[in-house]
């Protein structure tokens, strides 16, 4: 599985982001809009991703299982 697919984004000011009921993805930005529609089996959420401390610890706990 991908590990670049879980990273979050991190947007630019005045950008913004909205996820229709059918997938597809659209971003509004000064330069312009995009849309695209993504497969139903990718999940797509728009939040803030807040907690760094934990995505920090994943990787030290594992390598403290082996």
């Amino acid at each position: 599985m991908s590990r670049i697919g879980k990273l979050p984004v991190n947007l630019p000011a005045g950008v913004t982001v909205e996820v229709a009921a059918d997938n597809t993805v659209s971003v509004k930005g000064p330069l312009g809009t995009l849309s695209q529609k993504v497969d139903s089996d990718i999940k797509v959420e728009v939040g803030t991703h807040t907690d760094v401390h934990t995505d920090q610890q994943h990787g030290c706990r594992r390598v403290e299982r082996l």
